[in-house]
């Protein structure tokens, strides 16, 4: 997708990316967001290394523009969301990043995943 981004010339658009649940599993009503402090510190470091890169080489990528601009990533969007320990319902957006499609692309949970944990639905009290 990157790689279409660059060669079109879309990589650089500026674009929303939603970060959200679309379902909890069975009996819960809604999650308590964490994570979101570690991906916040993370961020700002994560870059594709020379492992990565050659990682991308060994299974077949070839696109040279597209290995050269992994190499120089550097996240520059903007990130607003929950805090940690809030609660969420599903499909509500837990986090919204502002950014170049394709730093959106990369950004996207796949390097850096938040996590969330769920509680139960509250039991009702016997009578």
């Amino acid at each position: 997708m990157v790689a279409a981004a660059l060669a079109d010339g879309t990589a650089d658009r500026q674009c929303v990316f939603e970060v959200f649940a679309r379902r909890l599993p069975h009996g819960r009503r809604y999650g308590v967001l964490a994570g979101t402090g570690r991906l916040l510190e993370a961020l700002p470091h994560f870059r594709f290394g020379d492992h990565e890169l050659a990682a991308l080489r060994a299974q077949g990528l070839t696109d040279e523009r597209l290995l050269d601009w992994l190499a120089g990533f550097r996240f520059s969007g903007d990130i607003e969301g929950y805090a940690e320990g809030e609660l969420y319902f599903p499909g509500s957006p837990v986090l919204t990043v502002r950014a170049p499609f394709a730093e959106g692309c990369c950004w996207r949970p796949s390097p850096c995943r938040c996590s969330t944990t769920t509680a139960p639905s509250p039991r009702p009290r016997p009578a």
